[in-house]
C-alpha cells in the first residue's frame, strides 16, 4: 500500500484473500478507500475480509470477477493488488483498472512470468520480474 498510496475515495480490488491481501485491504481501509472487493475461491476467507474492511466479496469460482469487479463499480477499480501467483489473475488485476489506475503483483511467480492483458491500449503483455530479499 505504501507504493500505490490511494486516496480516500478509492477503488481498491484485491485478489487473493490470504495474509497479503487481507492486510491490504486493512490499510485500504484506513487510507479511506471506500470501495474494495476482495476476491478468493475460498468463502472463508472472503468471509474474514468482510469482517476486515472488505466492502464486497467475489468468490473465482462461482462469478466472474471482471465483470463483477466493473458492475460493482461502474468505471473499474482505482487500485488492483494481486497476492495469488496465478497468472490468470494477473491479468484480471490489470484488466480490472481505470484507464488511470495502478495494479501491483505482490507475489513471487517463475522469474519473468508474462500476465496478458488488452486493456487501454496495453496489448500483448506485461513483465513482471521479482527479487527476493537478502537471505543471509
Amino acid at each position: 500500500m505504501p507504493i500505490m498510496r490511494p486516496l480516500p475515495g478509492s477503488v481498491l480490488a484485491v485478489f487473493g484473500a490470504g495474509a497479503v491481501g487481507l492486510s491490504a485491504i486493512m490499510a485500504a481501509r484506513i487510507a479511506g478507500c471506500t470501495t474494495i472487493v476482495a476476491v478468493d475461491i475460498k468463502d472463508n476467507r472472503l468471509g474474514l475480509a468482510r469482517e476486515l474492511g472488505a466492502t464486497h466479496m467475489i468468490n473465482g469460482n462461482r462469478e466472474g470477477a471482471l465483470g463483477r469487479i466493473m458492475e460493482i463499480t461502474g468505471k473499474g477499480a482505482d487500485f488492483s493488488l494481486e497476492t495469488t501467483g496465478v497468472p490468470a489473475c494477473g491479468s484480471q488485476a490489470f484488466n480490472c483498472l481505470t484507464a488511470q489506475g495502478m495494479g501491483c503483483l505482490c507475489r513471487s511467480p517463475t522469474p519473468w512470468q508474462h500476465h496478458a492483458t488488452d486493456r487501454y491500449g496495453l496489448y500483448g503483455e506485461i513483465r513482471t520480474h521479482h527479487t527476493r530479499g537478502n537471505r543471509r
